[in-house]
């Protein structure tokens, strides 16, 4: 039977309908578009003032690296954002002494967060804000810097992160979920401490895979100065271990004097010994390699009046002067020995860790005595070589020698000095003593 006309264009009407409802009814069951999160990480932003920290490889930081702040600054960047509302995290560490490190958060130059970083670990500090969507200027203050002879209060400070507020709400009835035939689990919101991903660290530089031996190491990772044969210091707190700055592992050696100090033998000095006059263990015919770093606090005072100051001895047994030193006078960094080969100095570069390998063929012949000398200072990217096989008497005639590591000046000097070592090996091959 035929439908009229009149009939059609009502259910014509009626199916229009129910489909403009279905329509608008899986609108409403739509959630938005989730905006992105934002993370930006801290090794990226400016220090103020300089020298008051540095990035450096970590492991358990997102990506490898972290930024480590060890005295009052503050660290800037920017960072964007496409909502208005968004949760604000930090993730960070602290190093405790006497209490922990308080990280602030000023945005566009206001006070929004503080946190007290009380975990030892990776973990995250977290607000929420209300900011408009664009770019943003974040400054991260730390000011409570604290330290004794026996602790350092710092902050490491790996990333910050911005998590957008994106859950679609009904004003009656709160979050709206979205119905499917075939329900799927909802994700679950990241934790305050976060699972550490898989790091990328880059060393620097990349000696290469490790061959050879270790004669001695020195690189503090005991904790104590115990893997030293001796240590010349007129008080306890001018030669220890600390935390605070490590090139590498856990430990670096600290090394201070100060205006006034005693003299020890002739001059004022703090330093470690890998032998003695009673045990000479740089020998005639010994071909080592020597690899360490040394970091030059931003204050650290270079003579210009001609007196010396010395990092690094290859000394003799007896008095005199060593035949073969590195030194720190007259803002320079410079190898002494015999006057061969047109000598090497380069800038001191303070705030940041200058890398050494040396080989030393040990001999008081200067044709067969020679040495050779890689170095990378804090502003550069790779380690290169500065002294090629320059044959030169390495020992004086009749002695052998020791290794001594610290810091030796003139007793004239009345500034306080402060640098740091890490990392001394002394073996038979580059790669075996290569800072990495």
């Amino acid at each position: 039977m035929q439908r009229s006309p009149l009939l059609r264009a009502t259910d014509a009407r009626r199916r229009s309908a129910i489909a403009l409802a279905a329509a608008s009814a899986a609108l409403a069951l739509t959630p938005s578009l989730a905006q992105a999160d934002t993370i930006t990480q801290a090794e990226g932003f400016t220090l103020s003032p300089a020298g008051t920290g540095q990035s450096f490889s970590d492991s358990a930081a997102d990506g490898g690296k972290t930024l480590k702040i060890w005295s009052n600054a503050s660290a800037s960047g920017t960072i964007n954002t496409e909502s208005d509302t968004v949760n604000l995290r930090l993730r960070a560490r602290g190093q405790q002494c006497n209490g922990a490190p308080v990280l602030t958060v000023d945005v566009d130059g206001t006070r929004r967060y503080s946190a007290t970083i009380s975990s030892t670990v990776y973990a995250a500090y977290s607000t929420d804000l209300t900011l408009s969507a664009g770019t943003h200027t974040v400054k991260v203050n730390f000011a409570n810097d604290f330290r004794t002879s026996s602790c350092d209060r710092n902050a490491f400070l790996d990333k910050i992160t911005l998590v957008s507020s994106s859950t679609p709400t009904d004003p009656k009835t709160g979050p709206i979920t979205t119905p499917t035939p075939t329900p799927t689990p909802t994700p679950t919101p990241p934790p305050i401490i976060t699972p550490t991903p898989t790091p990328v660290v880059t060393p620097t530089p990349t000696p290469g895979p490790v061959t050879g031996s270790v004669k001695f190491n020195g690189d503090f990772e005991s904790g104590d100065l115990s893997q030293w044969s001796g240590v010349q210091r007129v008080a306890a707190d001018r030669l220890t271990t600390v935390e605070s700055l490590a090139r590498q592992g856990r430990y670096a050696g600290r090394v201070e004097i100060r205006g006034g100090d005693p003299l020890l033998y002739t001059g004022q000095r703090s330093e470690l010994l890998w032998g003695q006059d009673s045990n000479l263990t740089l020998k005639s015919g010994d071909d080592y390699y020597f690899g360490w770093s040394t970091y030059f606090a931003k204050d650290f005072p270079s003579p210009t009046n001609g007196g010396h100051c010395l990092f690094i001895q290859w000394k003799n047994g007896g008095t005199g002067s060593p035949p073969l030193d590195l030194e720190c006078k007259s803002e320079k960094i410079s190898i002494t020995y015999g006057g061969k080969c047109g000598g090497w100095n380069t800038p001191l570069v303070r705030g940041g860790w200058n890398d050494f390998v040396a080989r030393i063929k040990f001999n008081a012949s200067s044709s067969v005595g020679f040495i050779e000398l890689w170095h990378k200072a804090p502003n550069e990217s790779a380690m290169t070589k500065k002294v090629d096989h320059c044959n030169t008497s390495t020992l004086n005639a009749g002695s052998n020698s020791y290794l001594k590591q610290g810091y030796y000046r003139r007793y004239d000097e009345q500034r306080t000095g402060v640098l740091f070592h890490d990392g001394m090996k002394v073996g038979s091959s580059f790669t075996a003593v290569a800072p990495r």
